[in-house]
C-alpha cells in the first residue's frame, strides 16, 4: 500500500507529531522577561507563564535566598525578611492577583513556596511525576 496518498498520510503525521512535540515543551524561564514585568500593569504580566519555569530553574525548597534573588530579582513586596512576594498577574478565571511567596527559615534558606490566590493557596510539594518543574506540583490547600 503505497503511493501519493500514503506519502502524505506519513507527511500529515510527522507534521502533527512535531506540532504536539512543540507545544508539549515547558518554555526555558527567561530571566529578562521576568525582571520586565516588575511594577508592570499585572493584566499584562507576563510571569503568570513563567511559573513553572522558575519551578524548573530552581526556585524549591532547599535553594538560598541568594539563588532565589539571583534568578528572580528583588521581591516586589521589599525586603520583609521571613519571605519574598513577587506579583504573578491575574487569574485566568477571575480578577484576582495572583502572588508567589517563597518562605525562608532562620538560615535563609526556601522553606515553603506558594501561589496566593483569592480562593485559597496551592503550595508546591513533591509529586511523581510533578506537573511543575520536573518532580514538584503546586497542591490546593484544604
Amino acid at each position: 500500500m503505497s503511493g501519493p496518498t500514503t506519502v502524505w498520510r506519513m507527511r500529515a503525521l510527522v507534521l502533527f507529531l512535531s506540532v504536539v512535540a512543540l507545544t508539549a515543551c515547558e518554555p526555558a524561564f527567561d530571566r529578562e522577561r521576568w525582571a520586565s514585568a516588575r511594577g508592570a500593569d499585572i493584566t499584562d504580566s507576563p510571569r503568570g507563564s513563567m511559573v513553572c519555569p522558575t519551578i524548573a530553574a530552581g526556585v524549591v525548597p532547599g535553594a538560598t535566598r541568594e539563588e532565589i534573588r539571583a534568578l528572580l530579582g528583588p521581591p516586589d513586596n521589599g525586603d520583609s525578611g521571613a519571605s519574598d512576594v513577587y506579583s504573578v498577574g491575574l487569574e485566568f478565571t477571575a480578577p484576582d492577583e495572583i502572588l508567589l511567596s517563597i518562605y525562608y527559615g532562620d538560615t535563609n534558606v526556601v522553606q515553603d513556596v506558594l501561589l496566593h490566590h483569592d480562593w485559597g493557596v496551592e503550595y508546591l510539594r513533591p509529586r511523581t511525576p510533578g506537573t511543575c518543574g520536573g518532580n514538584w506540583s503546586f497542591v490546593r490547600s484544604s
